[in-house]
C-alpha cells in the first residue's frame, strides 16, 4: 500500500495530516468532495487480494446499517462511505464521520486518577451508565464491538449535561455481526488488546456480547473503583490472572442509593469479570445495578419435565438417521446419505436432547457451513418439525444434503 501524500485527492477526497499509522490501517484527515471534514482510512488488512475481501465489504455494508438505527447513531461513529481506488495499487478506503472536542476515556482514566477529586462520583456514575446504555444498544442489534478498551471510547465535551461528556464508539470496523460468521473466521485472528482480552479472546474463541462485558467489567473497574483489576505488564501473567478469577470486588469511590445497591453494583461489576461467559450479567443487568435497581429474587423453577422425543433427519428419498440422545454428527454418521456426506467435517454440529427440546449446536470452524432453513446456522438454534438441515458449501457457495427434521 502506498501511503497517501498530503494534498493528493484520492475519490475526491483531499488528504491532510497523517493522524494514526496502525497494524492494519493508516488514519488521516481529509475533506470530501462537499468540504466536509472527515476521518479517512487506508487498509493495509484486508488487502483486495485476498480471497474474504468481498464479504468482508459486504459485512462491513451489514454492519454499517445496523450502527445507522436511531438507537446507535448517538452512541457510534458513523461510517459515511468505502470504496476501492487505485492509489499506487488497488486499496481498500473507508471514510467515516471526523470526531473532535473531546478526549478518549484512557486520556480521562489518567486524568482521574492523577486529580479524582476534579471529578465527582455522579458524573463518573453517568459515565459508566451511558456506556453500558451504548453497549446495551449494540447488543440489541447483534453486534459485538470486540475491541473495547478506552481508548475506543471517545469522550466528547458537553458542558449541558452533568457528566461533561458524551459517548462515541470508534474503530468498530471489525466488530462482529453475532448472527453471521465473520468473513475473517478461521483464517484471520479476531482483534483485541493486551489488558483488556477477554478469556474468550485469550482462548482463541470467537467474541460474543459477554466478551464485551468482560471488557466493560475492567473499564468500570477503573472509572469506579479506581484501578485495573488485573494490573500487569506481562502478557502471561495477565492470562493466569484472568482465567484464575481472584479479582476481588472493587473498592467503589461512592455509594448507589444506598448499602446495599451499592454492594450490588460491587457484586454485578465483579461478575463480568467471571471466566465463565454465561455467568456474566448483561449491559442492561450492569445499567440497572448502576442505577440502584436490584434483580429480584428468582422465581420457583416450573415442574421439570424431561424431554422423551426422537429426533429423525430425513432426506428427500426417504433415508432416515434417528437419535435418541445428545450427539455429535459428521461425515461418518451422514454417509448413510450418499456421496455429498464428504463434503461434512468429521464434527459439522451437534444435536442436544433438552428438556425444552433438541438444539441444533453448528461447529462454526467446519470448512463447509451448517445451515438452517437455507441460512447460515451460528449460534444454538432450538429445533422443530419440519426445518431443515444442510451442509453449504464455502467455495461453490450451493447448499448440499438437505436433511428435514420430524419428531
Amino acid at each position: 500500500m502506498k501511503n497517501p501524500a498530503i494534498g493528493s485527492i484520492i475519490n475526491g477526497y483531499t488528504i491532510g495530516d497523517n493522524l494514526h499509522v496502525g497494524g492494519m490501517a493508516n488514519g488521516y484527515v481529509a475533506k470530501s468532495p462537499t468540504g466536509q471534514k472527515v476521518f479517512f482510512k487506508a487498509y493495509k488488512s484486508p488487502s483486495v487480494a485476498i480471497g474474504w475481501f468481498k464479504k468482508y465489504v459486504a459485512y462491513q455494508k451489514t454492519l454499517s446499517e445496523r450502527v445507522n438505527q436511531p438507537s446507535l447513531r448517538r452512541f457510534c461513529v458513523q461510517l459515511l462511505d468505502a470504496f476501492v481506488f487505485k492509489y499506487g495499487s488497488d486499496t481498500f478506503y473507508q471514510v467515516y464521520e471526523f470526531i473532535e472536542g473531546g478526549h478518549d476515556m484512557g486520556t480521562l482514566l489518567e486524568k482521574f486518577h492523577k486529580r479524582p477529586k476534579e471529578v465527582s462520583w455522579e458524573q463518573r456514575t453517568i459515565m459508566a451508565r451511558v456506556l453500558m446504555a451504548g453497549i446495551h444498544n449494540l447488543h440489541e442489534q447483534k453486534i459485538v464491538h470486540g475491541d473495547l478498551k478506552p481508548a475506543n471510547l471517545q469522550m466528547l465535551i458537553d458542558p449541558t449535561i452533568t457528566a461533561g461528556y458524551q459517548l462515541k464508539l470508534i474503530d468498530m470496523d471489525f466488530s462482529l455481526l453475532s448472527d453471521k460468521v465473520a468473513p475473517w473466521h478461521g483464517v484471520a485472528p479476531y482483534v483485541g488488546t493486551p489488558r483488556y482480552f477477554s478469556p474468550e479472546h485469550l482462548r482463541g474463541e470467537t467474541p460474543v456480547t459477554a466478551s464485551d462485558i468482560f471488557t466493560c467489567g475492567i473499564i468500570l473497574y477503573e472509572l469506579l473503583g479506581g484501578g485495573h483489576p488485573y494490573a500487569t505488564d506481562d502478557d502471561a501473567e495477565y492470562k493466569t490472572k484472568v482465567a484464575d478469577y481472584k479479582v476481588t470486588l472493587p473498592k467503589l469511590l461512592g455509594t448507589i442509593t444506598d448499602d446495599r445497591g451499592t454492594r450490588n453494583l460491587a457484586e454485578t461489576l465483579h461478575k463480568c469479570l467471571s471466566p465463565d461467559a454465561t455467568k456474566r450479567p448483561t449491559a442492561q443487568e450492569v445499567n440497572n445495578a448502576l442505577n440502584g435497581r436490584m434483580v429480584p429474587p428468582p422465581k420457583a423453577p416450573p415442574e421439570i419435565t424431561v424431554n422423551s422425543q426422537q429426533i429423525k433427519l430425513v432426506d428427500n428419498a426417504g433415508v432416515a438417521l434417528s437419535l435418541n440422545i445428545t450427539g455429535r454428527i459428521g461425515k461418518q454418521l451422514l454417509k448413510k446419505f450418499g456421496e455429498h456426506s464428504q463434503f461434512a467435517a468429521d464434527h459439522q454440529f451437534a444435536l442436544e436432547k433438552r428438556d425444552a427440546g433438541w438444539i441444533l449446536i453448528p461447529q462454526v470452524d467446519s470448512p463447509n457451513h451448517t445451515m438452517y432453513n437455507n441460512e447460515v446456522a451460528s449460534k444454538p438454534i432450538k429445533l422443530k418439525s419440519g426445518d431443515t438441515i444442510a451442509i453449504g458449501s464455502r467455495k461453490s457457495g450451493k447448499i448440499i444434503l438437505p436433511l428435514r427434521v420430524e419428531f
